[in-house]
């Protein structure tokens, strides 16, 4: 014969982390140096940037990103993009 104890189970759950994600078109085919500003408070970000015409990635090698401050990363092309031939996306 079983019985119930009376017991309970207790499961921690954490909650899901919440992302946040900003995105920017940049590129005039003369300025090889963006500030962008994502105001997401917070150096715990990835970016990434594409060509928002074609789709395809730009090669992490054509481009440094540094966290200029909590608020902006600093996107450095190592050949300008032309004319709108590259979005930017941070997310955190």
């Amino acid at each position: 014969m079983s019985g119930n104890t009376g017991g309970s189970i207790t499961t921690n759950v954490n909650p899901p982390a919440v992302s946040h994600t900003y995105a920017q078109t940049i590129g005039d085919g003369l300025t090889s140096v963006f500030a962008v500003t994502h105001n997401l408070g917070t150096l715990d970000t990835q970016q990434q940037a594409y060509n928002p015409i074609t789709g395809i990635s730009i090669p992490p090698t054509a481009y440094t990103a540094v966290h200029t401050s909590p608020n902006v990363t600093t996107f450095t092309f190592v050949v300008p993009p032309a004319l709108g031939a590259a979005r930017v996306v941070i997310e955190s």
